[in-house]
């Protein structure tokens, strides 16, 4: 079910529940700090899954041994 929630959504949550966990001097315990664990992970997951591989980017000493054209 998670997966159908759009991440903006998941984020909004998250900075919603994060504010009133300030603004009320929360504990670590908390309900509501516990949510906002679990939508970090949740976003983080969902990021990793859409994101897109990079191409690797050779470092300068790699560039100056490869003398084969890519």
């Amino acid at each position: 079910m998670a997966d159908e929630i759009p991440i903006r959504e998941l984020q909004g949550e998250r900075n919603r529940l994060w504010a009133e966990a300030r603004l009320k001097g929360l504990p670590v315990g908390s309900a509501q700090r516990d949510r906002i664990a679990a939508l970090d992970v949740l976003i983080r997951a969902r990021k990793a899954a859409t994101a897109i591989p990079s191409k690797r980017r050779k470092a300068p000493a790699d560039q100056a041994a490869d003398t084969s054209k890519d």
